[in-house]
């Protein structure tokens, strides 16, 4: 009896997993549960740079799996402002990624190009912003600029 007893405490001490720091000393896999949380990680954080060359997206703790959209618009400029990359028309680019994205700054219509240049970047103030995740990106999880509203999100 003793046999199974401690049989059963063994299995109960694998079953519930090994600290992170146990998995990295030891070379052996082990699961921490850190991937059960199949939406992404609800501490993911997201941010947006304007660097003068380039606009900088960067997640933190992202959804690997899924990604994420990226849409910007020119609503401060009201009609007149560029809104073809705001991902909610069906012609409209989205910009897809990860974790990094940098995107370059487009000089024309002609080089705004999805995952690559985008014609937003001499007008940051004037611009809005979305991160869209989830099932079908349908979801806002992340948006700034001069007026988030504009997403719905």
């Amino acid at each position: 009896m003793k046999h199974l007893t401690l049989t059963l405490l063994g299995f109960t001490a694998v079953s519930i997993g090994c600290a992170k720091n146990d998995c990295d000393d030891t070379g052996v896999a082990c699961d921490t549960g850190a991937e059960a949380d199949l939406g992404g990680d609800p501490e993911a954080t997201f941010s947006v740079t304007w660097t003068g060359s380039s606009v900088d997206l960067e997640v933190t703790n992202a959804d690997m799996d899924l990604g994420y959209f990226f849409s910007l618009a020119e609503t401060g400029a009201g009609e007149t402002g560029w809104y073809g990359e705001d991902c909610l028309a069906a012609d409209s680019i989205c910009h897809d990624l990860y974790d990094t994205l940098s995107l370059a700054c487009a000089s024309s219509l002609d080089d705004v190009e999805a995952n690559v240049a985008t014609l937003h970047c001499g007008v940051e103030a004037d611009t809005s912003w979305a991160f869209w995740g989830g099932d079908g990106y349908e979801t806002v999880v992340a948006s700034g600029g001069e007026d988030p509203s504009y997403f719905g999100g």
